[in-house]
């Protein structure tokens, strides 16, 4: 695993908009984890793979 990234074992939340998210989901499956926690990770709130504010479907554009 990786230094920089930190997933615990164990329920919490996750950062899916994390540019590291498929790393940690690498993790998880290899080790059979059912959950894991971004909350002690230095990457948590990295939001880098969020889509723009115009693509999101609750958006809505005056026409």
């Amino acid at each position: 695993m990786d230094k920089e990234r930190n997933p615990l074992r164990r329920k919490g939340n996750r950062n899916v908009f994390c540019a590291l998210y498929g790393e940690c989901l690498d993790d998880a499956i290899k080790g059979s984890w059912q959950d894991w926690d971004c909350d002690e990770c230095q990457h948590k709130l990295n939001h880098q793979n969020q889509p723009d504010v115009l693509l999101t479907v609750t958006a809505s554009i005056e026409y």
